[in-house]
């Protein structure tokens, strides 16, 4: 049942990643902001956003899928890492791309909360 639970919120919590990344556009204003790259910089950040949004809604089809089971594969076991590594990944990232600041503290957090609720639903019940 805590698996379930952990998977479930983790599901949750990436699609609301996934919501986030979607709004960038707006949020960051990259129809103006992004003007000021090169086109081909402007496409890569774009296709890179996408790229992400697929994922983490990927990530939450998979949360959901495995929630209902109770035994897990490798296979299985490697999503779930794969998935937590994302979000390790955006919190060693942050500092070096990003900055330390309110904003970036607090996404840490989340992008740890995220992370945990994916690696606790590793461990044997």
């Amino acid at each position: 049942m805590r698996r379930k639970m952990l998977l479930y919120a983790g599901g949750i919590l990436t699609f609301c990643f996934a919501l986030l990344h979607a709004s960038f556009w707006k949020l960051g204003n990259w129809n103006a902001e992004l003007l000021r790259i090169s086109a081909d910089n402007k496409g890569i950040v774009e296709m890179l956003n996408i790229a992400s949004i697929y994922m983490l809604l990927f990530a939450v089809f998979v949360s959901f899928y495995l929630a209902k089971k109770t035994v897990f594969t490798f296979t299985e076991k490697a999503l779930i890492l794969f998935i937590a590594g994302y979000y390790l990944l955006r919190i060693a990232f942050g500092v070096p791309l990003f900055g330390v600041c309110g904003q970036e503290i607090v996404i840490w957090i989340a992008c740890l909360a995220v992370a945990s609720c994916y690696l606790f639903a590793l461990r044997p019940e």
